[in-house]
């Protein structure tokens, strides 16, 4: 089992950065795996945006 540290903190860094008072973070079991889920109240991506979030260094809007 693999858990990477720098990826759960950089969700959960950009849900704090974009959220606009909250920040939810749901975990479950699912076939032996821990699942995280972030979500925040923020105004999220504009349609068609969403592949650009796996670009390095791509920055939505504040």
């Amino acid at each position: 089992m693999c858990f990477n540290h720098q990826a759960f903190i950089n969700l959960l860094g950009n849900a704090i950065r974009y959220a606009e008072t909250t920040v939810t973070i749901k975990s479950y079991l699912q076939q032996e795996k821990i699942i995280f889920e972030f979500s925040d109240d923020g105004k999220g991506l504009k349609p068609g945006k969403e592949e650009k979030v796996f670009e390095r260094f791509y920055s939505g809007e504040k």
